[in-house]
């Protein structure tokens, strides 16, 4: 139960889960470069597109650790409070899982949420490459995130939903429908794959040019 909620309150997923993991992927490099230690680094014979792929990866580890984390934990404290027992998923219809489905659906949520995440991280890590103090990075990257997600509740800008990222954060909410819908989540996917790409490929063709001497 606690592991469904944490998933199905829009603000969790489209800003506190964000805000921790843009607050580590905005510091990645604009925390070296403010701390100095970022030219240190590159006066070592090492390739900028290896620096900016390892720090991605970096990223990438600490967004799915924290959202595994925040899964196992959720689903341990259910289990203490509330003991096990069917899963009920009441939003688009009542549909009621046995106890080991709903925890085979949950594992399967929560592993398509850390992948969107990575997107958020990639976000975070482009925009530390622009700005010099993380928390402007962090700030920019949550910024984005509440303006589309605002953007999909105006009407006028219903065109824009399917292109917006916050459409296609909310790709595990498939895995709770009577049959998941797997057409659906391969749509959501390869949109995230598409902004998390451009994002690692911004943050190369930035870093590439980005004046670290000084």
């Amino acid at each position: 139960v606690v592991s469904y909620m944490l998933l199905r309150v829009p603000i969790a997923i489209n800003v506190f889960i964000p805000l921790l993991v843009s607050m580590i992927a905005g510091g990645l490099i604009a925390g070296e470069a403010q701390r100095g230690t970022l030219r240190a680094m590159m006066v070592r014979p090492i390739h900028r597109w290896a620096a900016v792929l390892a720090k991605a990866c970096a990223a990438f580890i600490h967004s799915t650790s924290l959202v595994l984390f925040m899964g196992v934990l959720s689903l341990l404290v259910g289990y203490i409070v509330f003991g096990g027992g069917d899963l009920v998923a009441v939003e688009g219809g009542l549909r009621i899982f046995t106890e080991w489905d709903g925890i085979r659906r949950l594992a399967l949520a929560y592993g398509i949420t850390a992948l969107t995440m990575c997107s958020v991280a990639a976000l975070a890590l482009f925009c530390s490459t622009i700005f010099e103090h993380p928390l402007t990075a962090s700030g920019v990257t949550v910024g984005f995130l509440i303006v589309s997600g605002a953007l999909m509740l105006i009407p006028s800008f219903e065109w824009l939903k399917p292109h917006l990222l916050t459409t296609h954060l909310n790709a595990f909410s498939h895995v709770f429908d009577r049959d998941i819908v797997w057409a659906e989540i391969r749509y959501d996917m390869i949109y995230v794959a598409y902004y998390t790409l451009a994002a690692i490929g911004g943050t190369l063709l930035v870093f590439q040019r980005k004046d670290i001497t000084c």
